[in-house]
C-alpha cells in the first residue's frame, strides 16, 4: 500500500516538474506574417494537437507571404506552409528571431497555415493564412449599447473563379479574448449582405468585430475560410436611460382664446378724434347728409326790447374718417343766426304807430 502511494506521488512530480518545461518552451516561439488580421484568442485543432491563435494571415493567390519568426537565440526549427489537408506546401530553415519568404503563385483559394516545428514534426507555433477568393469590405459602428442589436453590412468582391458564388457562409464575429458572439448574415442582393448582431450576451468593453466567408468543407476543425475582412474594434457602452419629454402645463391665458372687443369711437368736442382710438378698417364709405336732416329753430326773447331774433339751431351730421378710427363720429354743430323782421311786420308797425300818434293830437 505504501509503495503505491509513493510512486503515485512520483508520478504527479514528474508530471509538474515536465509539463512547465514543455509550456516555458512553447510560449518562447511566436510567428507572424505581414499581412494579418487581429481576431480574439482561439484554439484550432490540428493533427498535432490544439493550437492557440491570435491572428490570421490574410493574402491571395500570387503574393509573397513575409514571416516573422521569434524563437530562441540556439534553436534550429523549420518554418513550413501546410495545406487545409495539413500537407506541406513550402519549408524554409529559421535560427532563433528570423524571416521566411513564401511566394503563393500556385496557391488556390482556402485555408492554409504557418507553423514553427522541429524535425519530429513538434509544432511550437502555429498561424492560420487564408489565400482570399473573396475580399470582403466590412461596415459596423465605433461603439453601441449592451442590450441591444448592432447592424454590420457586408459587401463582398469575387476575386477567384476557383470559388463558387455565392458562398456557404457569411458569418460576423464580435468578441475578445473571453467572449465572443456570431452572427450568420443575411443576403440581401447578390453578394451585399447584413447582419444583426445581438450584443445582449457582452457585457461592457472593447471588443474585435470581423467577417468571415467559408465554404462548406471543414479545415482545422471549421469550415474552409475563403475570405476575411479586417478587424474593427467596438466600445459596447452601458445603455443610456431614456429621459422623459417634460411638458410644462400652459396657463389659461394662453390655453383660451383671445377675444375681440369692437372699439367705440365717440368724437370730440370741434371735430377732433379722442386719443388712444385703434383703426381697422381704412376703407370706409361716405356718409351724405341731406337738407332735411337740418333741423331749424325759432326761438323768440319776450323780455328782451331789442327786436325779436330768430335762432336757428342746425344739426349737421359730420363723417369723420380718420385713419385711426374703426366708426363714424357724428360732430353736432349749433350755430346762431340773427334773423331780421319781415318787411311786412315793419311796415305794418310804423302804420299803426303812425294812426295811434293822429288819435291822440
Amino acid at each position: 500500500m505504501v509503495s503505491t502511494r509513493v510512486c503515485l506521488g512520483v508520478f504527479l512530480a514528474v508530471c509538474l516538474l515536465t509539463v512547465p518545461v514543455s509550456i516555458g518552451e512553447t510560449a518562447d516561439y511566436r510567428i507572424s506574417t505581414e499581412e494579418s488580421v487581429d481576431i480574439p484568442d482561439r484554439t484550432i485543432e490540428t493533427k498535432w494537437g490544439e493550437q492557440t491563435v491570435t491572428d490570421i494571415g490574410k493574402y491571395q493567390t500570387g503574393d509573397y507571404v513575409s514571416v516573422t519568426t521569434n524563437a530562441p537565440s540556439d534553436k534550429e526549427y523549420t518554418v513550413r506552409i501546410i495545406n487545409s489537408e495539413q500537407e506541406l506546401m513550402h519549408s524554409n530553415p529559421g535560427v532563433g528571431d528570423d524571416e521566411s519568404r513564401f511566394e503563393l503563385d500556385r496557391y488556390d483559394p482556402g485555408t492554409y497555415a504557418v507553423a514553427i516545428m522541429n524535425g519530429s514534426e513538434e509544432v511550437y507555433a502555429v498561424q492560420p493564412l487564408v489565400v482570399a477568393g473573396y475580399t470582403v469590405d466590412q461596415r459596423a459602428p465605433e461603439s453601441a449599447e449592451s442590450d441591444e442589436q448592432m447592424e454590420v453590412s457586408v459587401e463582398l468582391t469575387k476575386v477567384s473563379n476557383d470559388v463558387s458564388s455565392p458562398p456557404a457562409t457569411v458569418e460576423v464575429v464580435v468578441g475578445d479574448d473571453a467572449d465572443s458572439v456570431r452572427t450568420t448574415a443575411t443576403k440581401q442582393s447578390d453578394l451585399t449582405y447584413t447582419a444583426t448582431v445581438d450584443l445582449s450576451s457582452l457585457s461592457t468593453g472593447d471588443y474585435r468585430v470581423y467577417t468571415t466567408v467559408r465554404r462548406d468543407n471543414e479545415v482545422f476543425g471549421e469550415k474552409e475560410l475563403i475570405g476575411l475582412s479586417d478587424s474593427q474594434q467596438l466600445s459596447v457602452v452601458a445603455e443610456q436611460p431614456s429621459t422623459p419629454s417634460t411638458t410644462e402645463p400652459q396657463s389659461p391665458a394662453e390655453t383660451e382664446s383671445p377675444t375681440t372687443t369692437p372699439a367705440t369711437s365717440e368724437s370730440a368736442p370741434n371735430g377732433q378724434q379722442p386719443a388712444g382710438g385703434d383703426s381697422a378698417d381704412e376703407d370706409t364709405d361716405a356718409t351724405t347728409s341731406s337738407p332735411a336732416d337740418s333741423t331749424t329753430e325759432q326761438v323768440t326773447d319776450t323780455t328782451s326790447t331789442d327786436p325779436p331774433q330768430n335762432t336757428t339751431a342746425t344739426t349737421t351730421p359730420t363723417q369723420t374718417a380718420s385713419p385711426t378710427a374703426t366708426s363714424t363720429a357724428v360732430q353736432t354743430t349749433t350755430t346762431e343766426t340773427p334773423v331780421l323782421p319781415d318787411i311786412s311786420l315793419l311796415i305794418l308797425f310804423v302804420s299803426l304807430t303812425l294812426l295811434a300818434r293822429r288819435a291822440t293830437n
